[in-house]
């Protein structure tokens, strides 16, 4: 229950593992290796009972800052599309002229590929150099 309580109050994984597996090494449980390739196995336990408690747990120190950063740089990009975006239009100034010229004269043909029949997508096989006769 402390550890749950714990994990309640903000206290990161981490930090709570790598104090159960010192606590074990100190009593002489298991020796130093024993203990390091024990962290994850403990992490994920402790997550676990976290979200059994539904509690909101942190894995490390930095995680609030890293959360905050990415959701802000999300919501920057999203804003962002949302306003460059022009209805599927390409933005004004966004490619040379002569391209977009190009490209709305290109003869586009209307036919799906999932329309195509299994004798047209046959592509002839060139003769191998090995059957070939002299």
């Amino acid at each position: 229950m402390p550890m749950v309580l714990a994990l309640g109050d903000g206290v990161p994984v981490t930090d709570l593992a790598m104090q159960i597996g010192y606590v074990g090494f100190r009593e002489g449980k298991w020796n130093p290796d024993l203990m390091m390739m024990l962290m994850e196995p403990l992490m994920y336990l402790l997550m676990t009972l976290a979200e059994k408690a539904d509690i909101q747990y942190r894995i490390n120190d930095e995680d609030d800052e890293e959360d905050t950063l990415f959701e802000e740089k999300a919501k920057n990009i999203a804003e962002t599309i949302k306003e460059k975006t022009n209805k599927g239009q390409v933005p004004n100034n966004a490619l040379p002229s002569d391209i977009v010229e190009k490209i709305k004269s290109l003869d586009i043909p209307q036919e799906s590929l999932l329309g195509r029949t299994e004798e047209s997508m046959v592509e002839e096989q060139p003769q191998s150099l090995l059957t070939r006769e002299q």
